[in-house]
Order: C-alpha cells, then structure tokens, then sequence
C-alpha cells in the first residue's frame, strides 16, 4: 500500500464504523446474510491492497466477505458473463454496469425466476471456489 493508504486507513475505519454500524446491526438483528465475493488479479496492486484493508472493516461489522482470484474463475464454466451484481434472497438480481473509467453508469432490475436462475447457479459457484477474507490474507501475508 501507499503511504497516503496507510494513513487513510484509520479515517476510512472511523468513518465505517460510525456510518455503517447502524445498518449492519439491523441486518443482523433481522437475520439477514450479507455476502461479498470480490475477484482479484495476482499480484495484488496497492489499491486493492487498500480495498481488502477496507473489507476487513466490514467483515468486523458481520458482512461475509469471500475472495476468489482470476486464475480461479478462469478454471471454472459460468452460466453468465460474469460482472458485477447485487441478488436479494435468490429471487432479485441488479445488475451493476460501468464506463471504462470503472464510473458506476446504470443497473439493471431481474426479478424473473428464469432469469435470475443462471446468477444463482453463478453465485453458488463463487461461494463454492472462493476463500474467507482472513483465509486470503493470511495466505499472502498482508
């Protein structure tokens, strides 16, 4: 990490767990799962050094965050094109699209039980093959 990360990393945790606290408590108390699976190129580069420094906030805050690399992904047969995308208790999927600048730009709503059907079959995939954050981090000692 750079060393303008490594500074940025104590006001990053403060602000995390004092805006996010409050939600991640009711998504616990209402027993709701909240899971993450992140895809990464090895070597890691500083950013994304820094971004799973900043999951590791989330994690302590009760979000189960799972890592899978590339090389992992490439090994496996989606049912999809895989790209970014939210699904609410199997049934919702958003799909997240981006500019070539990585800018948020629009999602997409699928509540069809045949459409969302292949990202449920995806997700189970990723679940399956990925790691823990701590499991990833410990493995590359960072």
């Amino acid at each position: 990490m750079t060393g303008v990360q490594t500074c940025a990393l104590p006001i990053l945790r403060e602000s995390l767990l004092s805006d996010l606290a409050f939600p991640y408590k009711k998504i616990k108390e209402k027993g709701i799962k909240f899971r993450r699976v992140h895809i990464v190129d090895l070597p890691l580069t500083s950013y994304m050094q820094y971004e799973l420094e900043s999951y590791q906030i989330s994690a302590e805050l009760g979000e189960e965050i799972r890592i899978i690399s590339m090389d992992t992904i490439n090994n496996l047969e989606f049912p999809i094109n895989l790209q970014d995308y939210l699904m609410f208790d199997e049934k919702i999927v958003v799909l997240h699209f981006y500019d070539n600048k990585a800018y948020w730009q629009s999602g997409v709503y699928i509540d069809n039980p045949e459409e969302v059907a292949p990202y449920v079959r995806a997700k189970e995939l990723l679940l399956n093959n990925s790691v823990p954050l701590e499991t990833f981090r410990e493995k590359l000692q960072f």
